[in-house]
């Protein structure tokens, strides 16, 4: 097949010179191309993974991953922006468009044009309809489309209404988190010994909570330790 003899050539290195002659077994000899020997020779790493993968878009997206804010029902949502970064890493120029299906979240510009090497800055917003929700958690993925080569990249967004600004704040994912911890946890000395420094246990193991969820925290290193979380918070609004 074209596509197999393409892969080949781009992701292996051919192994031509070389057997496995042997009195006691079939021997095998080393040719171009796929042979018993060495079957389509030694991956060629990044190559072979490009082929797997695909390789990156020349429109590239910063930064990648989720966002999350939060607000309270009719008020502000902190953070309240969040900047994308668009770039044509190709030689070419391109087209691009953002498909947002959210009434409660604006990407403005929504599409254009970006020649080779160039950048622009997608500002994506709450917008008014964002004030009349309810409590609740909303989530949605843009999605940006680059019409060069019609792959088609997401971001998502997640926005909390009405939440705890404290995550996992019962503990009750029974573990640390949303937390960032500096210190020490459980020190095991093997046939089931063990000290509890800093840790999250639970109802079943037989200890008592001092609520009435199913976990419960212990905070109790020898030596100096934090437990720490960033809260997202907007001027001039009481928490």
């Amino acid at each position: 097949m074209p596509w197999a003899k393409a892969l080949r050539t781009v992701s292996f290195h051919d192994i031509t010179s070389g057997n496995n002659i042997s009195a006691a077994a079939r021997t095998i000899i080393t040719r171009c191309g796929y042979d018993l020997c060495t079957g389509w020779g030694t991956p060629m790493g990044q190559s072979l993974i490009n082929a797997v993968v695909g390789a990156p878009d020349s429109l590239g997206i910063t930064p990648s991953g989720s966002f999350a804010a939060s607000g309270a029902v009719g008020g502000r949502s902190a953070p309240p922006v969040r900047h994308l970064f668009l770039t044509n890493n190709s030689s070419s120029p391109l087209t691009w468009s953002v498909i947002n299906p959210a009434t409660w979240l604006e990407a403005a510009p929504a599409g254009g044009a970006l020649a080779a090497g160039a950048e622009t800055n997608v500002i994506v917003s709450f917008d008014a309809a964002a004030s009349n929700l309810a409590a609740g958690i909303y989530t949605t993925n843009l999605t940006f489309t680059n019409w060069t080569t019609h792959v088609a990249q997401s971001e998502s967004f997640t926005l909390q209404i009405g939440q705890s600004l404290v995550q996992n704040g019962g503990f009750e994912t029974g573990g640390f988190t949303g937390w960032t911890l500096v210190g020490d946890t459980i020190i095991y000395y093997g046939r089931g010994n063990f000290l509890i420094y800093d840790a999250v246990e639970d109802t079943a193991s037989g200890y008592e909570v001092v609520h009435s969820g199913d976990y419960g925290v212990f905070l109790g290193d020898d030596q100096l330790a934090t437990l720490s979380q960033t809260l997202a918070t907007v001027a001039a609004k009481a928490i």
